[in-house]
């Protein structure tokens, strides 16, 4: 039956004069391919903003209405371009077949890797074997108009089995001819732009208007069409493009003006340059092309029926136009501008840079550095010092800044501008401060600047160095803001020298998020703490949680926020060991206690002479550190440590005489106290908690090896220990190993950072599985390493 409607609708456009151009009662399928800008289900070029749902909309939009113009009945198998108008490729088919009609005919653009640009025709079966013979003819008809229409590189009509080895989902169930067309790439970024013109799209539609009529001998469209691209020749795209016109940048706005009839084409701002009069009877016709700035120039046109007439152009500038400033920064709506602002302006024209640069002043006056763009038609000035806090700044060019044509502004040109308060990036508070003493190794040194911190810049401008100017690793970096000021937090990576000199240098070149720099560069001196610590016997190493437990409201602690206020066992810093115990805590209002119990009650023995503490990392909260004792009664004693004013880890210690206590002694509770000074939260760290501490004499007088030092073992040959002397003249990274007479490590004694010093290890056998023989042990520290023999008799 199909078959006979077919034959019918042939003859009975047999019978028309071919000049008749009519579609009447023909009844087409248009499918605009995709639907909606769905990521998932359509095609978008970034760099100019094209959907290609969209491109395909339009053009069967445009088609719809030359095809109705026509006399044609046209089914749409979508009715809008939203997500919701996609329907499946079934679908689409099955409107066509419902509606029984002659002719489906799918839309679409291409893509690919952005480097082609060639016109498709797809119709369902393989090359030789179409499965409808008048949808490959169809294809031989209409793909000629659309290629000539978009100019494309070349044009194939191929089955679609044997272009893409499947049978297209939206031409498979078709019960009459049909095709889809694929008009030009669009992410070959020159055709993207084309795209995105509607004049453009409605150019492919009268393409495919053109290759029905002669497909269905509906007779030849009456009138012709100019249609050309307008460039500049002087500007050279970006963008890939094919050698030849599409290199060469297209003018916006572009204005069109054809004789006779005074017909006007108003260009987009697309990038495209495009421009399309159709429906022009046949004849000759004087093409204007304009553009403000530009050279006016026109072209003779001969119009032809049915056809489209390029007339492609290239204008030039008008060289003669004096240069105008089309924009500049800071505009007069701003109220003030940061100091550390840049100038920018824009020109008309292509500028002569060096003219421009002379002719440019600024009151008061100010160096700075000057940065064009490509094209010469603008300039930013950066200060190289930031502008004087609430100041008003006066920019002028006068008329000797010339194009590179020569031409002159035609008058002066200034604007002003008033500046903010700041002009400089302060630092307001440092710890350690200028000449601080007594300063932990470990030291977290803390910087607060009136401003927040651009991160970004503060690579290379941040450094901790050492009295001869060595540059020591830092870790543990932080930049944060709070109520408009900016922090700055590191520590070093390795425990610094006792009794040392080191010294913070913060560059000026340090910004705040303004860009606002410090300017000039800040010292700060410090020196480390002078006494040693000796070890002492340790009672709880914080390993583990033992019996601590978190701060509790219904026992000494108050005015505490349970929900953040926590005890916890750490790896994220350390004395010894593996970890280390952190008390979190966060007041809630005025005398707060976060106190931390301990439910086993460690004794700390009766010896008065002996001194007990641990380690603490500070938070510099300038709260109160106590800890709480009890005897063997069950009295109970708060014991003032000290207020909690340093960073970095320090022994916090005391005589056990002076706990007002008899007898012994066991440690209940740890507590930070509020004070009213004091931060209403922080974070402090706890570790070795012990007694019987020895406390070395002043740096000054402990003696500091001057060479590298490994001495023979003591007892040797021996069994099953033996000890070893070593010494460091300077910090670093030390390991300590023991190997086989292969060369194989059976044994690691030492793998950490040490002080200078001199140290003492033992190697015990009975921890390791060792038979008698020769071994040897080998000290490696800065680059240096030292080895000697041992050994075991069993």
């Amino acid at each position: 039956m199909k078959f006979i409607t077919n034959i019918l609708v042939l003859v009975f456009f047999i019978a028309i004069n071919v000049n008749s151009q009519s579609l009447l009662g023909v009844k087409i399928c248009v499918d605009p391919g995709h639907g909606g800008y769905d990521a998932a289900n359509d095609r978008f070029i970034a760099a100019t903003g094209f959907w290609e749902s969209e491109g395909n909309w339009d053009k069967a939009l445009h088609l719809k209405q030359m095809l109705i113009d026509l006399g044609a009945i046209v089914y749409m198998t979508r009715s809008g371009n939203t997500n919701s108008d996609d329907p499946g490729l079934s679908v689409r088919a099955a409107v066509a077949n419902n509606n029984n009609v002659d002719i489906f005919h799918s839309i679409h653009s291409n893509g690919f890797q952005g480097t082609s640009n060639y016109s498709l025709m797809l119709f369902k079966g393989t090359d030789n074997a179409p499965a409808n013979p008048a949808s490959k003819l169809y294809g031989e008809r209409v793909g000629p108009k659309i290629y000539a229409a978009h100019r494309t590189t070349a044009l194939y009509n191929r089955g679609d089995m044997s272009f893409l080895g499947y049978n297209l989902g939206v031409l498979n169930p078709l019960n009459m001819q049909g095709v889809l067309s694929e008009g030009s790439f669009h992410d070959y970024i020159p055709e993207s732009w084309r795209l995105l013109n509607t004049y453009y799209r409605k150019h492919e539609a009268l393409a495919i208007t053109r290759g029905l009529l002669l497909h269905l001998n509906g007779g030849t469209l009456q009138t012709g069409a100019i249609a050309g691209i307008v460039r500049d020749p002087s500007k050279t795209v970006t963008y890939y493009a094919f050698p030849g016109n599409d290199q060469k940048v297209p003018i916006n706005n572009i204005k069109i003006t054809i004789q006779p009839g005074d017909l006007v084409f108003n260009g987009d701002d697309k990038n495209n340059g495009f421009y399309l009069f159709n429906d022009l009877l046949p004849g000759q016709y004087k093409v204007i092309f304009e553009r403000e700035g530009f050279f006016k120039d026109s072209s003779t046109v001969s119009v032809v029926a049915n056809q489209t007439v390029f007339a492609d152009k290239f204008i030039n500038f008008d060289t003669t136009i004096a240069p105008i400033v089309d924009s500049y920064y800071p505009d007069p709506s701003i109220d003030s501008v940061k100091t550390s602002d840049v100038v920018k302006i824009k020109f008309s024209r292509p500028m002569n840079r060096a003219t421009v640069e002379s002719s440019f002043s600024m009151n008061p006056s100010t160096t700075g550095t000057f940065t064009w763009t490509s094209d010469n038609m603008s300039f930013t000035f950066k200060p190289d010092l930031p502008y004087q806090p609430k100041q008003i700044y006066t920019v002028t060019l006068t008329p000797l800044a010339l194009s590179i044509w020569n031409v002159g502004l035609s008058e002066n040109f200034s604007f002003s501008f008033s500046t903010k308060f700041r002009n400089r990036l302060n630092i307001e508070n440092s710890y350690p401060g200028e000449n601080s003493i007594e300063i932990s190794t470990t030291v977290q040194i803390r910087l607060r600047f009136d401003a927040p911190i651009f991160q970004g810049s503060l690579a290379g401008n941040v450094k901790l160095v050492d009295d001869v100017g060595i540059q020591q690793t830092v870790t543990n970096v932080k930049v944060t803001a709070v109520e408009g000021k900016g922090f700055i937090y590191f520590e070093p990576r390795y425990p610094l020298n006792n009794n040392a000199i080191y010294t913070v240098i913060l560059n000026g070149k340090i910004t705040d998020t303004d860009s606002i720099p410090m300017v000039d560069t800040v010292s700060i001196n410090f020196r480390t703490t002078t006494e040693n610590y000796v070890f002492g016997n340790v009672i709880d190493n914080f390993e583990t949680i033992g019996g601590w437990r978190n701060p509790n409201i219904s026992e000494n602690s108050a005015a505490i926020d349970t929900s953040i206020s926590k005890f916890a066992i750490t790896n994220e810093k350390k004395v010894t060991g593996s970890n280390s115990g952190r008390l979190i805590y966060q007041f809630t209002g005025s005398n707060g206690i976060a106190a931390v119990p301990n439910l086993t009650k460690p004794s700390i023995g009766s010896n008065t002479d002996s001194k007990v503490g641990l380690w603490v990392f500070g938070d510099l909260s300038m709260n109160i550190l106590e800890y709480f004792f009890a005897d063997a009664q069950n009295n109970t004693v708060a014991q003032f440590v000290d207020t909690i004013s340093w960073t970095g880890w320090k022994i916090k210690y005391f005589p056990i005489g002076n706990i007002l206590l008899t007898g012994e002694k066991f440690l209940t509770e740890l507590s930070v106290k509020q004070t009213n000074i004091g931060s209403v939260s922080g974070t402090i760290y706890l570790d070795d908690f012990q007694n019987d501490i020895l406390v070395n004499a002043k740096e000054d007088q402990v003696e500091i090896p001057n060479e590298f030092v490994l001495n023979q073992n003591y007892p040797n040959p021996f069994n099953p220990s033996t000890i070893i002397d070593w010494q460091i003249p300077s910090a670093g990274f030390v390991t300590l190993k023991i190997y086989d007479v292969l060369g194989n490590e059976v044994a690691t004694l030492i793998n950490d950072y040490k002080s200078a010093g001199k140290y003492t290890t033992e190697f015990n056998t009975s921890k390791f599985n060792l038979s008698s023989g020769i071994y040897f042990y080998s000290l490696t520290t800065q680059g240096k390493v030292y080895t000697k023999k041992l050994l075991l008799l069993k």
